[in-house]
C-alpha cells in the first residue's frame, strides 16, 4: 500500500511537473527577450520624458519670468517719456494713473525722492497705501536702487485677499543720468495663476511656482495658493529650496516622487534666477509611462498566451492531474464574477493543495480588503457630507456678513445704525440676544448702546454698564482686544450670570477695532451651549471689523455736520452784523428804476409779496387779477443761505403774465446782485479802514517827530481834533498817589 501511494503521489507530481515545465519554458525564453526589449525602450522613454520635461519648464519658466519682466519694463518705459520726481503734481497722478491702466496685475504705485521720502503715490484700491506697500518703502529701497538696479521684494501676502504680493521698484534719473527718486510698484501675483494654468504638461500634468521659501505662488488650484501653502517637503521643490540660488541655466534631472496632489510623478524644476523663484513641472508617474507599461502589458499578454498553449500541451500528457486544475479554474470564474465566498477544494497533488489553499487565502485576504474599502468610502462619504455642510454654512454666513454690511455701510446716523446692527445681526444669524458696547473716554467702563433683546432693552433703560477687564467676557473683551467665547455660561469662570438674560446658554465676545484701537464690544449670545466654535469667531470677527468701521464713520458723519451748522451759524452770525453795519452808515437802503430813470431809496418800501420773499426766502408772484395793481415778482435777494433784500419787479401792463424763462433769468441776476453788493460792501470797508489807517499812520509820523513831552501832547490833542472836528480832546495822566 506504501508503495502505491507512493507511486500514485510521485505520477501526480510528475504530471504537474511536467505541465509546470512547459510553461516555465516558453515563459523564461518570452521573458528575457521581453525585458531586454523592455530595459531598452525604458531608457529611451526616460531620456524623452527628460527632454520634454525640460522643454515643457523651460516654456514655463520664460512665461513667468516674461511676467516680471515685462512690468519692469512698463515702469521703465514710463519714465522714459517723463520724469515723474521733477514733474508736476498732475503730470505725476497721470503717469501713475495710466499705468494702473496698463495692466490689472499693478495695485498700487509710489514715487520716492533720492532720500526714499514719498511724493506722491496713487492706489487702485483706496486713497491711501496698504500698510504692507508702505513697509516696503523704505530707505533701503533708495540704497538699493540708487547704483540704478532694479528692486525686487520678498513675497508677502495681502491681509484682506490673502492673495501674494510683490514690490518692485526702478531708479529714476535726469538726463544726465543722475539718480534722482525710485518708482515703486505692487504686483498681484494671483494674474501670473493664468500663465501657469495654460501650461499644457501632457494630458493629466501641471506646472506651479514656488519661492525660495517652499511657498506656493501660481498653480490651478488658486484655493491652495490663497492659503499660502508651503511645499518644501515635495521632492523636486525641496531641492530648490536648499540651494535657491542656483543660477537659471543649470538643469536639474528629471526624477520620481510623491507629487503636490499627493500621487507618483515624474518631475523637475527650473530655477528662475532673479527673482529666486521656481517652475515645477509634474506629471503622474503613469501617463509618463504609459508607452512602457503598454509595452509590458503586451509582453506579459503574449507571454500569457504563448504560457497558455504550453500548459495546454502538458496538460494533454497529464490529463490525469486535469480535473483538479479545471475545478479550481472554475472556482478563479466564480470569484472573478464576484462570488467572493466559494472555496477550492483543497485535494489532489501536494502543489494543487498547496495552490488551492493559497489562492483561498488570497481570495479571503481580497473579501476582507473589499468590506474594509467599503467601510473607508462610507467614512469618507461622511466626511465629505459634513464638509460640504460647513462649506455651504460658512458660505451662508459670509453672504449675510455682505448684506449687513451693505445695509449699514449706507446708513450716517448713529442713533439708527446702532440698533440697526442688532436686529440685523439677530435675524440674520438666529441670535437670541446682541448687544454693542462702547468703552467710555476714562477707559474704565463698557457701556451698553444698543440691543435687539427684550433684556437688553431693559439694560439699556437703566443705562448697563460693565467694568474694563473685570465684569463678564465683555469687559475682558474690552480690555485685551480678543475674542472671547463661552461655550457653556454655567462652568465659564469669565462669564457675567445677567439676570436679564436667564435664557444665555453660551456667549462670544468680538472687539470692534478701528486702527488698532478698541473701541467697543459686540457681545452675541445664544439659547444652545457649544454654539460657538473659533471658526465662527474668525467669521464674526469680519462682521465685527466691518461694523467698527461703521459705527467710526457715523461718528466722524455727525462731527462733521455738527462743526459745519456751528460754522454756517457763526458766519451767518456775522454776516448779518457786518450788513446791519453797512446799512447803518449807507446813505439809502435801495434804488428805484423806472422807464423815466433811477433814484435812490431812502425809505422802506412795504407791500405784501415784498414782506413774504424776505420772510420766506422764496420768489412770490403777483398775478395782478383785481385790475388796480401791476403783476409784480418778488425775488429775495441771498447771499450764502441768507435774504439781504428783495428785488421787485412790476409788469408795465396789467395783462401781463410772467413766463418761465423771465423767472429764471430774474433770479440770475439776483443771484449776481447779491454777490456784486456783498463786494462792494467789502470793497467800501476795505477803503474805510484804509483811511483810518492812514489818518493813524499820519496822526502817529507828527507825534514821533516831536522831541519834548509838551510837543508831543499838544501835536497829540492837535491831530486828534482835526480827525474828529468839533470833538473837545483832554489827555490827562493818572496821579499815582490817588491810585
Amino acid at each position: 500500500m506504501k508503495t502505491e501511494d507512493v507511486k500514485t503521489k510521485n505520477t501526480r507530481s510528475l504530471a504537474a511537473s511536467l505541465a509546470l515545465g512547459f510553461f516555465a519554458l516558453s515563459a523564461f525564453v518570452l521573458l528575457l527577450s521581453s525585458s531586454l526589449q523592455i530595459i531598452l525602450n525604458i531608457r529611451t522613454q526616460q531620456t524623452a520624458i527628460s527632454s520634454k520635461q525640460q522643454l515643457i519648464a523651460r516654456e514655463a519658466s520664460k512665461s513667468v519670468s516674461s511676467f516680471i519682466e515685462d512690468k519692469f519694463a512698463d515702469l521703465e518705459i514710463a519714465v522714459e517719456f517723463a520724469n515723474p520726481v521733477t514733474a508736476s503734481v498732475e503730470t505725476r497722478k497721470t503717469i501713475m494713473e495710466s499705468l494702473l491702466g496698463i495692466h490689472p496685475a499693478f495695485r498700487q504705485f509710489a514715487l520716492l525722492n533720492r532720500d526714499g521720502i514719498q511724493l506722491d503715490q496713487v492706489s487702485r484700491a483706496s486713497q491711501v497705501l496698504s500698510p504692507q506697500f508702505s513697509a516696503q518703502l523704505s530707505r533701503d529701497v533708495a540704497t538699493q536702487t540708487s547704483n540704478g538696479s532694479r528692486y525686487l521684494s520678498a513675497i508677502y501676502i495681502d491681509d484682506a485677499t490673502s492673495e501674494p504680493l510683490i514690490a518692485i521698484g526702478i531708479p529714476v534719473k535726469n538726463v544726465l543720468g543722475e539718480f534722482q527718486g525710485i518708482l515703486m510698484a505692487e504686483v498681484d501675483l494671483k494674474f501670473m495663476w493664468d500663465l501657469v494654468d495654460q501650461l499644457r504638461v501632457g494630458n493629466t500634468g501641471y506646472a506651479y511656482v514656488v519661492d525660495n521659501q517652499g511657498t506656493l505662488i501660481a498653480y490651478r488650484d488658486t484655493a491652495l495658493v490663497l492659503q499660502g501653502k508651503n511645499v518644501s517637503q515635495i521632492g523636486e521643490v525641496s531641492n530648490f529650496v536648499k540651494n535657491p540660488s542656483v543660477l537659471a541655466d543649470v538643469t536639474p534631472g528629471i526624477v520620481s516622487y510623491l507629487g503636490l496632489n499627493g500621487e507618483r510623478v515624474v518631475g523637475t524644476y527650473i530655477p528662475l534666477g532673479t527673482p529666486q523663484w521656481a517652475v515645477v513641472i509634474e506629471m503622474p508617474w503613469r501617463e509618463a509611462y504609459q508607452e512602457t507599461i503598454s509595452l509590458i502589458s503586451w509582453s506579459l499578454l503574449v507571454i500569457l498566451t504563448i504560457a497558455i498553449l504550453a500548459s495546454l500541451a502538458g496538460v494533454y500528457a497529464a490529463r490525469q492531474t486535469a480535473a483538479p486544475i479545471a475545478e479550481l479554474s472554475n472556482i478563479a470564474t466564480e470569484v472573478a464574477e464576484g462570488n467572493l465566498g466559494v472555496r477550492a477544494a483543497e485535494v489532489g497533488p501536494s502543489e494543487l493543495v498547496q495552490l488551492a489553499a493559497s489562492f483561498n487565502h488570497m481570495t479571503s485576504q481580497m473579501q476582507d480588503s473589499i468590506d474594509s474599502l467599503e467601510r473607508r468610502v462610507a467614512e469618507r462619504t461622511t466626511d465629505v457630507e459634513l464638509a460640504r455642510l460647513l462649506s455651504e454654512r460658512r458660505a451662508q454666513e459670509l453672504q449675510a456678513i455682505s448684506e449687513i454690511s451693505r445695509t449699514i455701510s449706507s446708513e450716517q446716523r448713529l442713533e439708527i445704525l446702532l440698533p440697526l446692527v442688532t436686529r440685523l445681526v439677530s435675524e440674520r444669524f438666529d441670535f437670541y440676544h446682541v448687544g454693542i458696547f462702547f468703552i467710555d473716554a476714562t477707559k474704565q467702563f463698557a457701556v451698553l448702546q444698543a440691543s435687539n433683546s427684550e433684556g437688553g432693552k431693559k439694560m439699556l433703560a437703566r443705562g448697563h454698564r460693565l467694568e474694563v477687564g473685570l465684569t463678564g467676557l465683555v469687559g475682558a473683551v474690552a480690555q485685551t482686544g480678543k475674542p472671547r467665547i463661552a461655550l457653556d455660561v454655567g462652568t465659564d469662570a469669565t462669564y457675567f450670570d445677567n439676570p436679564d438674560l436667564p435664557e444665555t446658554r453660551s456667549e462670544i465676545a468680538l472687539p470692534l477695532n478701528f486702527r488698532g484701537e478698541t473701541i467697543g464690544v459686540l457681545d452675541v449670545q445664544n439659547l444652545k451651549p457649544g454654539a460657538f466654535s473659533e471658526s465662527d469667531a474668525n467669521t464674526l470677527s469680519i462682521l465685527a471689523d466691518q461694523i467698527a468701521i461703521a459705527i467710526e464713520n457715523a461718528r466722524l458723519f455727525g462731527q462733521t455736520q455738527q462743526a459745519r451748522e456751528e460754522a454756517e451759524g457763526l458766519y451767518n452770525q456775522f454776516m448779518s452784523t457786518e450788513w446791519r453795519a453797512f446799512l447803518q452808515r449807507a446813505s439809502s437802503i435801495g434804488y428805484h428804476q423806472s422807464i423815466t430813470g433811477g433814484k435812490p431809496i431812502d425809505t422802506l418800501v412795504e407791500s405784501d409779496d415784498i414782506h413774504e420773499a424776505l420772510q420766506k426766502g422764496r420768489v412770490v408772484l403777483t398775478a395782478g387779477t383785481d385790475g388796480r395793481l401791476p403783476p409784480s415778482l418778488a425775488i429775495p435777494v441771498r447771499l450764502r443761505g441768507q435774504t439781504i433784500g428783495v428785488l421787485n419787479i412790476k409788469a408795465p401792463t396789467k395783462n401781463r403774465k410772467w413766463n418761465p424763462d423771465e423767472i429764471n433769468l430774474a433770479q440770475a441776476v439776483s443771484d449776481r446782485l447779491a454777490l456784486a453788493l456783498d463786494n462792494a460792501r467789502l470793497l467800501q470797508e476795505s477803503q474805510r479802514r484804509a483811511v483810518k489807517e492812514a489818518k493813524i499812520g499820519e496822526v502817529t509820523t507828527k507825534i514821533g517827530a516831536s522831541i519834548n513831552m509838551r510837543n508831543v501832547l499838544q501835536t497829540a490833542v492837535e491831530e486828534l481834533g482835526r480827525a474828529l472836528p468839533g470833538s473837545e480832546v483832554i489827555i490827562q495822566f493818572q496821579d499815582t498817589q490817588e491810585s
